[in-house]
């Protein structure tokens, strides 16, 4: 069967982020969580460049990160509210001290890949049928 497949150029679906760009991903979003916290301490010159500068950057360093990887938002809203809402939390002026964009992609990649895990295992589940 399988190899029936392998004829018709027919592949499994693919984990879109592995575990270990994931870490990578999760320790970048701590960093640049950490780098924000010290500026974000700077007062209100500390604040307005946290948040009208570096949290804009690092929205759009996720956003094409995660779209590099076929993880699309425009049929996802649950992705789409996760990542909005995290840019929007940041926005807060003592709520950006805490990591949120570290648990922003822990949870997006938590999501992907276990939206990837029910995929593949369908996928093999027709196979056997």
């Amino acid at each position: 069967m399988v190899r029936s497949l392998q004829k018709k150029n027919v592949r499994p679906p693919q984990e879109r982020i592995s575990p270990s760009t994931g870490k990578l991903m999760i320790a970048t979003a701590f960093g640049l969580d950490f780098l924000q916290g010290i500026i974000a301490a700077i007062p209100i010159a500390g604040v307005i460049i946290a948040d009208l500068v570096i949290n804009p950057i690092i929205i759009a360093v996720f956003w094409v990160w995660l779209i590099l990887h076929k993880v699309h938002f425009n049929n996802n809203m649950r992705l789409l509210a996760l990542m909005w809402g995290g840019f929007f939390l940041e926005l807060i002026p003592l709520l950006n001290i805490l990591p949120i964009w570290t648990l922003t992609i822990f949870m997006t990649i938590l999501m992907v890949r276990n939206k990837d895990k029910k995929k593949i295992k369908e996928f093999y589940k027709n196979i056997k049928t």
